[in-house]
């Protein structure tokens, strides 16, 4: 008793630890994160916006036949940019034909421009954002009076002086909320050893009920403090960064203002200043007003933000320099303006502690599982359902259940196996979430091939291999598990897929380095494409080969529960992945990005070490399984199973493709709205995907019905097509992602459990394919359906438009869904899963 005391002791220690320390810790660095981001987006804002302005005054003298060479006043200002922008390392501008022109700032920095950037700028003008080594690189393009590229602006700003803020305000949150992080773990720490005493046989005590409520108040109150803390350390940075804004608008309006007032024009004869200042805010959303004001004090020339009205909003003003003849240009920026922008922030700090949840619940899941504090909770928790159902049967109107037993040691050992491969989908899924945010832009500045090829084309080359090879490699997984032991096989295609993401990073770094020197070739290009073929082989085969497992220690009692180890995994890797994958490739480089994949495949092979699975059962049914293409063959034939993937798997990738690849994110840019809103959007889909999978399946799996979760998730995703031009704007995508969660989650487990139950081996019924053979074919055509479903997408939004094309893909998947109905119906008593008596 004193040593089960003792462990429940130590591991209440370990967890409260793993929520206090890992849980706000991670979180802490996703909101470092997220407002370095906010401020170098700032930033970039303005530095765009200055050489914007650089760029049309140039092209202004150029239609009048003046050279870039000969525009001296123009030049002189750029080379005082130095002075005026502190974080502005160097600028460099050359000719078309690589002629410098002009060069300012430190020359190391000035000649660090890529030179496949210098080509993508050139092919994709007008502007160009890229950045490395915590430098951003702005590039554009300078048209001649011919409307012909002339001259290339490239811009170089220091973000370290970012990092350094974004340091700073973590400390400082740091600080302001340890106090309260020491006080939620040796609270979580009491009230754990309390509880697992209790759980041991110990009275209940109301000091026991007191420590669990003040637990719990104070894990809901530390999240808050954390989100509240970090906006309140924001809000002076983004003030400042919003006044440096306003400074530089300031001077670049003043500057041209005395170009004409130098000529001799009156100050109250200037035209056009009004539209000019109109145009300078429709670039500049966070200013909200600016002003053309006389010696006299009194405004000649103001324009306001739409909705901004004549100043009734609070403002700070910034007035530039004295222009001639006194005049000044007063710029303002409203209070209101960082308020939003905080208020924006405020979200996405949430969603970092959603995040961090996320992904210590994946990693943290097996240990708890294997704990004593886990086996007492689930003694505990199943003494209190028979006590409840013990209960209800003594009711005069309540029909009699049976008892059902509590979790035997095969159990445990099967949740176990589960556990540990659910922990391998999640990892091998990391690997190429990871890579999502930043992998597009690192294929798009390969060196082009002999082939003429847009860099989005360029881009889509290796993402293409990747997708063909690992819809390939699904159909391979059984038939390698059928002759080699299936632990060995997933250890060695994650090796080997880790060994092919070790061996991209490499090949990303001396594509950089070639790249600065301009000596890449298209040769390392193929490399590329041939190292993310490979990789997406092993991706496959990783994949497949963990849900072979999975299917094999599964009854098919418990199929959906199984496969949602699948889903569950893969959305929660789809969660995690994206905000520490650009992180990482923001702070250390493409390079380091891929050496995190690569580390994640690694860790997937190690835990498959562990791993404790026997071979595949005989059949029990007359005759044998029939293997190779032919059991795929037998897979596609069967009615019932070509019915759920035709009816329900491929129309819900093209679904899923349509709505999160395309139409949101383009459509959100349609209403001007920042990536930041499009993130928040699609992310809706994962949470409300991640939260309710699992219910479903139980569900499922309870009621021994996979039919109505098909028939019902296929019509809340048709909703969900509706709800985009139904309802329309951002609440309407944010709708259509949520409702499209749900429907999916619906889907997920009871559509792969359906197709594996029909090949499940029964007495007097020959066995024509094995339920790996249906899982593989199922990923197979669930795969190629991915691939085709970007051109129908395309076709469909260029022939209807996105609000036709929506109406019409909802339509096509109600159709679909209930043309799924005659064949399940027909066949819903050949197989028939027996219910179970409770759902643990």
């Amino acid at each position: 008793m004193k040593t089960t005391a003792r462990t429940v002791g130590r591991e209440a220690l370990l967890f409260s630890t793993l929520c206090a320390v890992l849980l706000f810790g991670l979180s802490l660095v996703l909101i470092t994160w997220r407002v370095q981001q906010l401020l170098t987006d700032l930033s970039q804002q303005r530095l765009l916006r200055l050489s914007q302005e650089l760029s049309l005054e140039a092209e202004r003298g150029m239609r009048f036949g003046v050279a870039l060479p000969e525009q001296t006043e123009w030049l002189a200002r750029l080379r005082q940019l130095g002075t005026q922008e502190p974080q502005l390392l160097a600028l460099q501008l050359h000719g078309s034909d690589g002629t410098l022109i002009a060069q300012a700032g430190d020359p190391q920095y000035a000649g660090a421009m890529a030179a496949h950037w210098q080509r993508q700028l050139a092919t994709a003008p007008p502007s160009l954002a890229r950045s490395a080594h915590a430098r951003l690189h702005l590039g554009r393009t300078l048209a001649d009076a011919t409307g012909q590229a002339s001259a290339q602006l490239w811009l170089v700003l220091d973000l370290h002086a970012t990092q350094a803020q974004a340091r700073a305000a973590a400390l400082r949150i740091l600080h302001q909320v340890a106090p309260l992080l020491l006080l939620t773990l040796v609270l979580v720490w009491a009230a754990l050893w309390r509880l697992g005493l209790q759980w041991l046989g110990a009275a209940p005590t109301r000091a026991t009920r007191w420590l669990v409520l003040a637990a719990v108040l104070v894990c809901a109150a530390t999240p808050l403090a954390m989100v509240w803390s970090a906006r309140e350390t924001a809000r002076p940075l983004v003030a400042q960064q919003i006044a440096g804004n306003a400074d530089a608008m300031a001077r670049a309006l003043g500057w041209q203002l005395a170009r004409a007032l130098d000529y001799g024009i009156a100050l109250a004869q200037l035209q056009g200043v009004r539209e000019m200042f109109a145009d300078a805010l429709q670039r500049a959303p966070e200013l909200s007003s600016l002003g053309l004001r006389g010696g006299s004090g009194g405004d000649l020339h103001a324009a306001f933000q739409p909705g901004a009205g004549n100043g009734a909003a609070a403002r700070d003003l910034r007035q530039s320099a004295a222009l001639p003849q006194g005049a000044r240009v007063v710029v303002g920026y409203g209070r209101d303006y960082v308020d939003r922008q905080l208020a924006g922030m405020f979200l996405d700090l949430a969603l970092a502690l959603v995040v961090a949840a996320v992904l210590l619940l994946e990693c943290a899941r097996g240990r708890w599982q294997r704990s004593a504090l886990a086996a007492l909770a689930t003694q505990r928790l199943a003494q209190r359902a028979a006590a409840l159902r013990a209960a209800f049967t003594r009711r005069p109107w309540a029909p009699g259940r049976a008892a059902t037993p509590l979790p035997t040691p095969d159990d445990g050992a099967a949740t176990a196996q589960m556990t540990r491969l659910r922990l391998i989908i999640f990892l091998v899924a990391l690997s190429e979430e990871l890579l999502r945010p930043f992998f597009t832009v690192v294929a798009m500045d390969m060196p082009p091939p002999a082939l003429a090829l847009s860099p989005t084309m360029l881009a889509g080359l290796p993402v293409a291999a990747f997708m063909v090879t690992l819809a390939l490699a699904q159909p391979a997984g059984p038939a390698l598990a059928r002759r080699v032991d299936l632990r060995w096989a997933l250890i060695g295609a994650a090796l080997a897929g880790s060994l092919a993401l070790a061996a991209t990073a490499l090949a990303a770094t001396a594509l950089a380095a070639t790249a600065m020197a301009a000596t890449s070739s298209a040769g390392s290009t193929w490399a590329l494409v041939g190292l993310r073929a490979f990789a997406g082989l092993a991706y496959g085969l990783a994949l497949i080969l963990a849900q072979t497992a999975l299917v094999r220690i599964t009854p098919p009692a418990r199929r959906a529960r199984g496969m949602t180890q699948i889903a569950g995994a893969i959305v929660a890797a789809g969660i995690v992945g994206p905000p520490f994958g650009g992180m990482l490739a923001a702070q250390a480089g493409p390079a380091a990005g891929f050496a995190a994949c690569a580390l994640c495949m690694l860790l997937a092979a190690l835990a498959s070490r562990r791993l404790q699975l026997g071979p595949r059962p005989p059949a029990a049914g007359n005759g044998s399984a029939t293997g190779g293409w032919r059991g795929y063959a037998a897979v596609v034939r069967n009615p019932r199973a070509l019915a759920v993937i035709l009816g329900a798997a491929l129309p819900a990738r093209l679904v899923a493709v349509t709505l999160l690849a395309v139409v949101v994110p383009l459509q959100m840019s349609a209403l001007q709205q920042p990536a930041a809103v499009t993130g928040r959007a699609l992310l809706l889909y994962f949470l409300v995907f991640a939260v309710s999978v699992s219910a479903f399946a139980q569900w499922s799996d309870a009621s021994g019905r996979r039919t109505p979760f098909l028939l019902t998730g296929g019509l809340c995703s048709a909703l969900a097509c509706w709800a985009l031009p139904g309802l329309g704007g951002v609440a309407g995508m944010a709708v259509g992602c949520a409702l499209l969660g749900l429907g999916q989650a619906m889907q997920s487990s009871p559509q792969l459990a359906l197709v594996t139950e029909l090949f499940e081996p029964h007495p007097g019924r020959p066995q024509v394919a094995t339920p790996e053979q249906a899982l593989a074919a199922f990923r197979l055509l669930e795969r190629l359906g991915s691939i085709a479903a970007p051109f129908a997408t395309a076709w469909a939004v260029a022939a209807l438009g996105y609000a036709g094309a929506m109406w019409a893909i909802g339509l096509l998947l109600a159709a679909a869904t209930l043309a799924m109905l005659p064949a399940l119906r027909s066949a819903a008593s050949a197989s028939s899963i027996p219910p179970l008596l409770q759902t643990p």
